[in-house]
């Protein structure tokens, strides 16, 4: 249990980790025109899914692009902060929590 976060955050370290990532783009078509070395959706989910296990919490600071892909992901709890390009109500079957923000889940974050 990770005590430093606020009170309503701190179910989201019970039993497991907590893993902070943005921007991850699925399948956006600027990012490869962009960089052509943008890696696929299922690299970048299987990139995750190496760090990120069955009991932890993964949280995506927005920017998620095509939502499918985020049920690969393995983590026990998925939370959106909702970015620039996140329309909502297109997560709402994806993520446990969604969230408009800022959110500051403890004193320094």
């Amino acid at each position: 249990m990770i005590l430093t976060l606020y009170e309503p955050f701190r179910h989201w370290s019970e039993g497991g980790s907590v893993y902070i990532l943005s921007d991850l783009h699925f399948d956006d078509d600027d990012c490869l025109f962009m960089d052509p070395g943008w890696i696929t959706p299922q690299e970048q989910v299987a990139i995750i899914n190496e760090a990120v296990m069955r009991n932890d919490t993964f949280i995506c600071l927005g920017d998620v692009g095509r939502p499918e892909y985020i049920k690969d992901i393995k983590a026990r709890k998925k939370i959106l902060i909702l970015g620039n390009h996140d329309a909502k109500g297109a997560y709402n079957n994806y993520f446990d929590e969604i969230y408009t923000g800022p959110l500051f889940i403890s004193e320094k974050i």
